[in-house]
C-alpha cells in the first residue's frame, strides 16, 4: 500500500525584512581598513540586541506591574492652613474618598465623596468647607489604590493555603502549589483535581477541573475594607496623622506604558540598513566590472571562450549592461588591430 506523501505547508507568518550589511569576502580583500567597518557592524549588532532586550523588559514592567509596599502618612486637619503638602500627589494612592457627617438641617447622615476616574489629574489634597460653626462628628473614608489590587481571603481558603490578604495571581499560585504538594490531580486526566477534605470544605465540590479554579477562587476573595478615620468638627483645631501600608506602583510605569503602546520607531534604521546593503551590492558589481576590464585589457577574450574566474560573465544579462556596450567599439578595434599585426 502506497503511503501518502507529506506536503509542505508554506509558512505564512510575516517575517521582518532584513538586509545583509556585511562586506563580501571578495570586497574585503581589496578595501583597506575593512576591519574598522566590521567592528562598527559588530557594535551595531550589540546595541540592537541591548535595545531589543530593554524593550522586552519595559513591556513586561508596563503591562505586568508589581507594586512595592510603602508606608503612606495622611495628614488630616480641620484647619487647611497648617497642611504640609508632600511631593507625592495624594490622589495617586487613592481610589476614592468620602466624608460622612451629620447634617444639622436634616439630622441625618450625608456624604461628600470623590471617586477616581480615568484620565484624571492628580492633586495634592482635598478641602471641605462647612457653612456652619456647630460642632459635629464625621468619618473620613479612604479607599487605597493598591497595585496590583489586593483581596481579603475567606477564612476557609485562608486557613487552607496560609494567606490572609494578597493578589489574585498569588492566591491562584498558592492553590496550585497546594494541589501539587498533596497530589490532588487525577492520575488519568491531569486537568481534573480530586479535592481532599480541606478543599471540599473550601470549594464544596468533590472534584473540579483546572479551568474552574479562577472562578471558584474569586468567590473567596473580597475587596479590602476602606479605612475609616473619626473626625471632630468644633471650634478647636483637630489634627491627626494616619499611616497606611499600601502597595504602590512606581510612577515611571506610566511612561513605560506610553512607550510600549507606541510603535517602535525602527523605520529609519531599516531604511539605513537597506541603503548600506544597496551600496554593498553596487560595490560588488563595481569590483566585478573592474576585474573584467582589467582582464579584458590584458587578455581580450575571444568569442566563445569561457574564463573560469568570471562566473558572472557567463550570463547573457551581463553583456546587456551599458558599460559593456561602451567597451564594444574598443574591443572591435583591438581585434582589428590584432588581425593587422598578425597579417604582417
Amino acid at each position: 500500500m502506497q503511503q501518502p506523501q507529506a506536503t509542505s505547508v508554506p509558512n505564512r507568518k510575516h517575517k521582518k525584512r532584513t538586509f545583509d550589511i556585511k562586506f563580501p569576502e571578495q570586497l574585503a580583500k581589496i578595501i583597506p581598513d575593512i576591519s574598522l567597518y566590521d567592528r562598527l557592524v559588530a557594535a551595531e549588532q550589540k546595541i540592537d540586541s541591548i535595545i531589543m532586550r530593554k524593550n522586552i523588559e519595559i513591556q513586561d514592567a508596563a503591562f505586568q506591574p508589581k507594586g512595592s509596599p510603602q508606608m503612606i502618612t495622611f495628614d488630616i486637619s480641620t484647619d487647611v492652613s497648617v497642611q504640609g503638602w508632600s511631593s507625592r500627589k495624594i490622589t495617586s494612592v487613592l481610589k476614592g474618598v468620602a466624608v460622612v457627617y451629620n447634617d444639622p438641617n436634616t439630622l441625618q447622615e450625608s456624604a461628600v465623596q470623590w471617586v477616581r476616574t480615568t484620565n484624571i489629574q492628580d492633586s495634592d489634597g482635598f478641602v471641605m468647607r462647612r457653612n456652619t460653626s456647630m460642632s459635629s462628628n464625621a468619618r473620613l473614608i479612604l479607599k487605597i489604590e493598591n497595585t496590583p489590587e489586593r483581596f481579603r481571603l475567606s477564612p476557609a481558603l485562608s486557613k487552607a493555603i496560609g494567606l490572609t490578604i494578597d493578589t489574585q495571581s498569588n492566591v491562584l499560585f498558592a492553590v496550585w502549589s497546594y494541589i501539587k504538594a498533596n497530589r490532588l490531580q487525577d492520575v488519568h486526566d491531569k486537568k481534573i483535581i480530586i479535592n481532599d477534605d480541606v478543599f471540599i470544605e473550601v470549594f464544596k465540590v468533590p472534584k473540579m477541573s483546572f479551568s474552574m479554579l479562577p472562578e471558584l477562587i474569586q468567590q473567596h476573595l473580597t475587596p479590602l475594607e476602606p479605612i475609616a478615620i473619626p473626625l471632630e468638627f468644633s471650634e478647636n483645631q483637630f489634627n491627626t496623622k494616619v499611616e497606611v501600608l499600601a502597595f504602590l506602583q512606581d510612577p515611571i510605569i506610566n511612561d513605560y506604558r506610553e512607550y510600549a503602546t507606541k510603535a517602535l520607531q525602527i523605520k529609519d534604521t531599516i531604511a539605513l540598513d537597506e541603503k548600506i546593503s544597496q551600496i554593498l551590492q553596487v560595490s560588488h558589481k563595481s569590483k566585478v566590472k573592474r576585474e573584467f576590464m582589467e582582464g579584458f585589457s590584458q587578455d581580450p577574450t575571444v568569442l566563445g571562450e569561457i574564463t573560469p574566474e568570471f562566473s558572472e560573465a557567463e550570463s547573457s544579462e551581463f553583456y546587456e549592461q551599458d558599460w559593456v556596450r561602451d567597451l564594444l567599439p574598443y574591443y572591435t578595434m583591438e581585434r582589428a588591430n590584432s588581425s593587422l599585426r598578425n597579417s604582417r
